[in-house]
């Protein structure tokens, strides 16, 4: 025995069910209904209310629904070439020379299952995620340790213009210096051409 799923006419996923192993398909499931005619004799019927799908339904899917239209296109397609297949083969002459007639590529009917569900409803089923308190608090200590290498970074870029405008201030005064030996030593000369003129 074998798992296979009973659904609504649509297709849409009701219940499991067992069947033999060698059942594989989709198969009608009927009810009887009684109908009079107008000489009053009863005249059997049945109406479908649903199907059995001895197909195996993937994993992972919401609210599955079995394509039917889909797959009894597909069945009847690929029964016609299995059909055509047969036939060359019965004509085909193996001293002939020809190729030998191959069988139509097997179908996956499994792929005929599907979401009953939208993206949309699929995403507001799933739960949304809470951060992990230990991985919250790592990335907290993270954030503040990048936090303090930018601040020793930011002191290093400061502490290199403080230097810099210590060197500045260090060659102005220099500078300042060079000036006033100069003022000091044109003062001096300036003075010595004076008492060179008054003698």
């Amino acid at each position: 025995m074998k798992e296979a799923i009973i659904t609504d006419i649509n297709g849409l996923y009701i219940e499991p069910t067992l069947v033999a192993d060698s059942v594989t398909g989709v198969f009608p499931i009927e009810e009887s209904m009684e109908s009079e005619t107008s000489n009053q004799s009863v005249i059997p019927e049945s109406k479908i209310t649903g199907y059995t799908v001895a197909i195996p339904l993937p994993d992972g899917l919401y609210d599955p629904t079995f394509d039917l239209i889909s797959y009894d296109q597909a069945r009847k397609h690929y029964e016609k070439a299995y059909a055509d297949y047969q036939k060359q083969l019965s004509v085909y002459d193996p001293e002939s020379g020809e190729l030998v007639p191959q069988p139509p590529l097997s179908v996956d009917w499994s792929q005929f299952w599907r979401n009953g569900l939208t993206d949309e409803e699929i995403e507001a089923l799933k739960p949304i995620p809470q951060p992990d308190p230990t991985e919250t608090l790592g990335g907290q200590m993270v954030q503040r340790e990048l936090e303090a290498l930018e601040f020793r970074e930011q002191n290093v870029i400061l502490g290199t213009k403080i230097v810099e405008k210590e060197l500045q201030i260090l060659e102005l005064k220099g500078k300042d210096e060079t000036l006033d030996r100069t003022v000091a030593d044109l003062e001096r000369r300036l003075l010595e051409l004076e008492a060179k003129a008054n003698v």
